[in-house]
This record gives C-alpha cells, structure tokens and sequence, in this order.
C-alpha cells in the first residue's frame, strides 16, 4: 500500500495495511544528522525527502506557518548584536539565536484597538512560494501532502501584542472580533492558493490552550473565535468541492485541549493534532469518545520521552499509542508536535521502527 492511500484510508476511519505515520516538521540539525551530513549542505527538498524516504514516513507536512512571514527584512542591529527584523506583516522585533518564534517584540503594527479597521495585510502573493513549494512536494514525492494556514488567535497576537489581544476580549470585544474575522477570511484564501497546488490537508494552526487548559474563556471562544474558525473551514471546504479536489480539514493546538473538543468537532474539522502528552491529553479516552469523527494524529511524547527517553521508552511509547487509538482507523501517528534537534538519532530510528513491529492490522496488542 503507497503512502497516501494508506494516509486515506485512516482518515476515513478504516483499517490500512499499518498505522500511518506523519510529521509536519523535524528540526534540520537533527534530520542532518539521520543521514549523516552536514548541516550546511542541506538541502531542504532533496535532503528533506531523503530523510522522509529513510525513515518511511507517510505524511508530510509542509509547514507553511512556522515563521510568522515568508517574507523579513533586518533593518537594523540591537546592542546585543543581533538583527533587527520587519516581518511581511509590519512587526518589528529582535531576532533571537532560535529565530522569530523566540523573537523579542520591539513594536506591533497594530497599537490601538481602532488600528484594526486600518491594518492592511500582506499580499496574497507573498504566499505563492510556500504554494510552489507545496506543488513540487506533490508533483516529486508520493507522500500525502498537508499543508497549514492559521486561525484566529496564535498569529495575531504578535501584531497587536498578546496583552493587548487579552484585554481587548474584554474592553473592545467589537474591534477584536474584527480584526480575528479579517484574518480568518484572509487565511482562507491562502488555503485556496495551497489547495490549488495539492495540498490533501489543510491544517488550521491556532494554539488555544496551555498545560492546564484553555488559555481564555471559552465564553470568547465559542461567542466570536469559534464562529470564525467555522466560517474559515467553510469556506476552505466550499473551494475543495468547487475544485472538485479531496481536502481534509484538520485542526493543530497544543495544550490540553479535551474540554474544547466538542466545539472543535463543531467547526466541521476531521482531524487534530497533536494530542500533547505532556499537557494531559489521555489519547485513549480522545479515541473512545470522539474516535468515530475525528482522525488523530500526535502523542509521541516530546518533552520527556523524545529527546531523554532511550530507545526502549520510544517503543513502550508508541505500543501504547497504537494499542490505544489504532483500532478501526482513525490514527496517524506522530509526535506531539515536532522532532527537535535535542532528540537523538536513535530515538527517532526507534519509532519507525515500532511502527513496523506492532502497527500492521489487525492491531493485536
């Protein structure tokens, strides 16, 4: 069975050849080091597929949101020595030694709660390299293809500040709720110029919760975020049949997220990801109780296990992620967010490894 009908065949809840196997993003410095070169000489597509190929991964996620613009210019120094950045977006921030997701915020584009009716986006044509990218991942490989967009909440904070995004919930609920429809509708159309290029999952991107719970009231989410999300999804579904492609809608948000899972299934989503151990999302329960709806994907634990565990905890971790969610479909296994450059060789040789040991069907664990 290839890559992307095994991919399928899960999402629709039945039972492939084996449990599929996914990531959307492993850390260049490691994935140099699974094929033993060097990191200045990689190559981020032929490299990429290689180390996909090695291991025999299923699905492939090209993450098109894991810097906040494709597009960034340094338009200065700081003290420390390190860049100064304007993004695509309008923010301006120092770049830390990590890159622009542990960037200091210096200023947001968007400083008062009446900037939101002002604000410009950036063109759509920004976008169109991630969608040639995400065409040639079609066109060259045989993985299943998914692709991500964001949604209301994750990406805006960085352009009014995370403060302000808080309290404006509160104090200017009109102007927020404005500015999160904007944005939604416009990362739609970005999903459309993915769709077009392939993409067989779109991914919404939008961390709405921490290790305890959501971050805010689930009164905001369901009264202005929620119904957003929804007409996001809608419309990126509406495109798919219109295109007469097969899409699949997923949803990403770490944290524990259990509480929100009916809402989630209400936005008319098929999958989520990651299912964050470590944040106490029991993935056995999410399988009995929403397991019929929703394909899962995650749970590899990458906080503990991942980057300290040794080979053996790596396969005690995936038995009991197949042993818990496989049955009857309805898994992609991967881990509950990403490989970082922390996690040794053999740790991520051991999950596939696994998965071939113990995830052929039927699943007799």
């Amino acid at each position: 069975m290839d890559h992307r009908e095994r991919v399928r065949l899960a999402i629709q809840h039945l039972e492939p050849d084996r449990v599929p196997t996914g990531e959307w993003l492993i850390d260049k410095k490691l994935m140099a080091r699974i094929i033993g070169k060097d990191e200045n000489d990689f190559d981020m597509f032929t490299d990429t597929k290689e180390v996909y190929e090695k291991l025999d991964i299923d699905l492939k996620g090209v993450d098109c949101t894991f810097e906040p613009s494709p597009y960034k210019w340094i338009i200065g120094k700081c003290t420390s020595g390190r860049s100064i950045i304007k993004d695509g977006w309008g923010a301006v921030y120092e770049e830390s030694e990590f890159g622009s997701l542990t960037s200091s915020m210096i200023e947001s584009p968007i400083q008062k709660p009446e900037d939101v009716y002002e604000y410009h986006f950036p063109p759509l044509d920004y976008y169109h390299e991630n969608a040639h990218e995400i065409e040639r991942w079609v066109k060259e490989t045989n993985f299943f293809i998914a692709a991500d967009v964001w949604g209301g909440r994750g990406m805006i904070t960085p352009l009014m500040g995370y403060e302000n995004y808080m309290t404006w919930s509160i104090t200017h609920p009109q102007e927020l709720e404005h500015i999160i429809r904007r944005f939604t509708a416009y990362n739609a159309e970005i999903a459309k110029l993915y769709i077009d290029a392939g993409a067989q999952i779109i991914l919404v991107d939008d961390d709405i919760a921490g290790n305890q719970g959501p971050f805010m009231s689930p009164h905001f989410y369901r009264k202005v975020l929620f119904p957003a999300l929804k007409d996001e999804i809608a419309a990126i579904y509406a495109y798919a049949r219109k295109k007469q492609q097969e899409v699949y809608v997923f949803f990403h948000s770490d944290g524990q997220i259990t509480s929100l899972l009916d809402d989630l299934l209400g936005l008319g989503i098929v999958g989520f990801h990651p299912l964050e151990p470590a944040a106490g999302v029991d993935i056995a329960w999410v399988k009995a109780h929403y397991g019929d709806w929703l394909c899962l994907m995650g749970n590899i634990d990458t906080r503990e296990v991942l980057p300290r565990g040794t080979p053996e905890d790596v396969e005690k971790e995936v038995k009991r992620i197949i042993s818990s969610a496989a049955r009857g479909g309805g898994l992609i296994l991967s881990s509950a967010n990403m490989y970082t450059a922390d996690v040794p060789v053999e740790n991520v040789l051991a999950v596939y490894r696994a998965v071939k040991e113990f995830g052929y069907y039927p699943i007799e664990m």
